[in-house]
């Protein structure tokens, strides 16, 4: 299959001349897509708009952080997230159905490349609840 990503908005950040004390705060933001990936790291997957132009944006967070994510989400949110990563595959989808959330980032180190695609993650210093 021949998927057409997004251009990556953390590259995008990166070639504009920003770096890793850079601090991005995305108010309002939800997380359709969230992905226990090991025992200490987690990412969550979502599409931002800047400017005229999309991009896919790649959020990675720590277990403490994880923990703060399920303090600020409703509680059904909450339970579902937590049961769905404890399980294999180690995921969440829920679509436009999702837990909104303030999120606070940086740009990660370390671009990831695959077969498919390459992307620099952002990491996800805080959540807060949305306003």
């Amino acid at each position: 299959m021949n998927y057409k990503f997004k251009p990556d908005f953390g590259l995008y950040s990166r070639n504009l001349g920003f770096s890793s004390s850079h601090v991005w705060c995305f108010c309002g933001v939800g997380l359709p897509s969230i992905y226990k990936v090991k025992d200490d790291l987690y990412s969550a997957f979502l599409n931002i708009k800047s400017e005229e132009d999309w991009y896919a944006l790649s959020l990675d967070f720590s277990d403490s952080v994880y923990k703060q994510l399920l303090q600020v989400v409703p509680r059904h949110f909450a339970q579902a997230i937590e049961h769905s990563l404890s399980v294999q595959p180690y995921r969440i989808d829920m679509g436009t159905r999702c837990p909104v959330v303030n999120v606070t980032a940086r740009l990660g180190e370390f671009v990831v490349t695959n077969h498919d695609e390459s992307y620099l993650p952002l990491v996800i210093d805080r959540f807060d609840a949305a306003c």
